[in-house]
């Protein structure tokens, strides 16, 4: 990042030099920037595990090389130096793709947006033609914006899926089975015409949480989406455990399968419906958002009710909507419990798209959790609604997609 290169005469860099020293850890204190968003220097130290001084130095380089900017901000009532990147020619892309919307979000290198397009998706849509119509809008806002493909650094793609690691496949067939089967990667990337990673929605929605949702202190994170299923995702950020450096970087709770957070597929009725993973009684056939517009619209066969009728009913204290709200929530909690009682997360936070009502899902969420959990955690555990409404997901895309940016910056 320096103005100079410490080279051999091979050309090579010198890793034991000073060049190579500084140039590491300003790396280092991008990612950090990249991930958390503008930080004073003070935040920087902790977060990179690097003296004050040293991040002092940094800043002032990186400054006067133009990659990042600096500000006079107040924090904790003291006047203090707030560090952000600045953009460069690089975009980056987030797509939500959802079981009945897509979410388009560009931004610049400093994850500013750049434009945004939203739209509905027909159910039971197929990749094989949401694919190449994302690619066309695509085109068209690039076009409009005047920006060129290639100026696209990181693409990142959220599905409602467990996404293999290895060959960016659905792991689970009956889950969004219209996408299931395909390689999805190579699809991806021959329709937007650009290198793409594929994530399941939920682990990118914990991720916004940090990077925009307010929470970027907190250790452990989960994020409970509630839609036409139901997940958690789950992120790691090491900043707040004292007396060690950090690479302040959240990170997203993998497998080596891919199978994660699929809470929506716990068994919480013995013989219960038919889910279509397969099983019977899973917490989907319940307390999904479709699942109460289904039983809404069995009780009130003349309602066609949708999420935003479900979402003004409940809004109303409609006593029906109340009462499957209410069994929804209560069965969330007692499936909630246990994963609880493992990870023990210091924050669940809901989001999807009837976050305008979490507050009321909660009220029955969180006694049947607290109920089965362990004493200890009852009170260390908070419960919360998403302040980002329904752009967790497509906001965790740029917030991995700027982390993929800075990584591979050189």
């Amino acid at each position: 990042m320096g103005k100079n290169t410490a080279k051999t005469k091979s050309g090579r860099r010198r890793p034991g030099s000073q060049q190579a020293l500084r140039e590491s850890n300003s790396h280092r204190l991008l990612q950090v920037l990249a991930a958390n968003g503008p930080q004073t220097q003070a935040q920087l130290a902790r977060h990179t595990g690097l003296s004050g001084g040293t991040v002092s130095n940094l800043v002032r380089n990186l400054s006067e090389d133009g990659v990042v900017q600096t500000d006079s901000a107040v924090v904790g009532g003291r006047r203090s130096v707030q560090v952000s990147i600045r953009p460069n020619s690089r975009y980056l892309l987030g797509i939500d793709i959802g079981r009945t919307h897509l979410n388009l979000l560009l931004t610049d290198s400093s994850k500013a947006e750049v434009c945004h397009y939203q739209e509905r998706l027909p159910g039971g849509h197929r990749a094989q033609e949401t694919l190449p119509h994302v690619g066309e809008v695509l085109r068209g806002l690039l076009a409009t914006e005047g920006i060129e493909l290639s100026s696209v650094g990181a693409c990142v793609v959220a599905l409602p899926a467990s996404v293999h690691p290895l060959n960016a496949s659905i792991v689970q067939d009956t889950v969004f089975h219209t996408w299931a089967g395909l390689d999805l990667q190579a699809l991806a990337e021959q329709h937007l015409g650009l290198p793409v990673v594929l994530e399941n929605d939920a682990n990118l929605g914990a991720l916004a949480q940090y990077t925009s949702g307010g929470y970027g202190e907190v250790q452990n994170l989960m994020y409970l989406k509630v839609a036409s299923g139901i997940g958690v995702g789950l992120v790691h950020n090491p900043v707040t455990r004292p007396g060690f450096p950090s690479p302040g970087m959240p990170s997203i709770y993998s497998t080596s399968t891919g199978v994660v957070g699929e809470i929506g597929h716990t068994q919480v009725m013995e013989g219960g419906e038919i889910c279509y993973c397969g099983n019977r009684g899973c917490l989907e056939v319940l307390a999904s958002a479709r699942a109460m517009i289904g039983s809404l619209n069995r009780i009130r066969p003349d309602t066609n009710a949708n999420v935003d009728s479900l979402i003004e009913a409940a809004i109303g204290r409609d006593v029906a909507v109340m009462r499957l709200l209410a069994d929804g929530g209560a069965a969330i909690g007692r499936a909630l419990a246990p994963l609880i009682n493992v990870l023990a997360p210091d924050d669940i936070v809901f989001g999807g798209p009837l976050t305008p009502i979490g507050d009321i899902i909660l009220e029955s969420v969180v006694p049947a959790a607290r109920r089965r959990m362990l004493p200890a955690l009852v009170d260390s555990t908070r419960f919360s609604v998403s302040p980002l409404a329904g752009q967790s997901e497509v906001l965790g895309c740029i917030a991995l997609a700027s982390q993929m940016l800075w990584s591979s910056a050189e």
